[in-house]
């Protein structure tokens, strides 16, 4: 939700943080450039506001009263089946870890128990991962996240700057190869260099005074 505003920036920023926090929720995220005294045009920011799932569209009701929204959209993921290939994977591994463990139980000699035992290290540690990526789907699923994004009325927030193209960039790469390069060179020859350059001009300089003086004498 984009958001013009008429007050502070900061009243505004409590206010939008009360509710959520009223809601249940918290702030996940905020970013804010308040402007100076006499340009308060030049404040703006960002609010990333995560509620429980069942209470966001109380939340995006608040928050739409809070200013004059100038722009809204919305998207939704469907990870049922990640939900389910995870669940399934760790299900596996845990059906592994009782298999190696009734083999361990088994197993008589000093190679064979480390054998089994760097098995189950790896299936924990799998284990660990995919339960990581889980739970962070838990989480995903059971709040929403709404980004408000605050300007003042008449001045919208500035645009991110337009990267540049990809031949752009290989040309400024080239450029700054170059330049870090020769650096370097002159950096590591130093007086060696300078001597060459001075012993090349100084054949060149030569070389036109003989052609000159042959011509002379023809």
């Amino acid at each position: 939700v984009d958001l013009a505003i008429g007050g502070s920036l900061n009243a505004v920023v409590t206010k939008l943080t009360q509710l959520t926090l009223g809601e249940g929720g918290f702030v996940a995220k905020s970013q804010l450039q308040l402007g100076s005294a006499a340009d308060v045009s030049a404040s703006y920011g960002s609010l990333v506001l995560q509620v429980p799932q069942p209470s966001f569209s109380d939340l995006l009701n608040h928050v739409e009263q809070v200013g004059k929204v100038t722009s809204e959209s919305s998207t939704s993921t469907d990870v049922t089946g990640q939900y389910v290939d995870l669940q399934a994977r760790i299900s596996a591994l845990d059906a592994s870890r009782q298999q190696y463990l009734t083999i361990l139980s088994k197993a008589t000699s000093i190679g064979d128990i480390l054998s089994v035992q760097s098995q189950l290290d790896t299936i924990q540690s799998q284990s660990e991962q995919l339960q990581g990526q889980l739970d962070l789907l838990n989480s995903q699923t059971s709040y929403a996240t709404l980004t408000v994004s605050l300007s003042r009325q008449g001045h919208p927030v500035p645009p991110p700057p337009v990267p540049s193209s990809g031949i752009a960039m290989a040309w400024q790469d080239s450029v700054n190869g170059f330049t870090s390069g020769f650096d370097w060179l002159v950096r590591i020859a130093g007086r060696t260099l300078f001597v060459l350059i001075l012993i090349a001009l100084v054949g060149v300089v030569a070389r036109w005074a003989w052609r000159a003086s042959r011509r002379r004498l023809l």
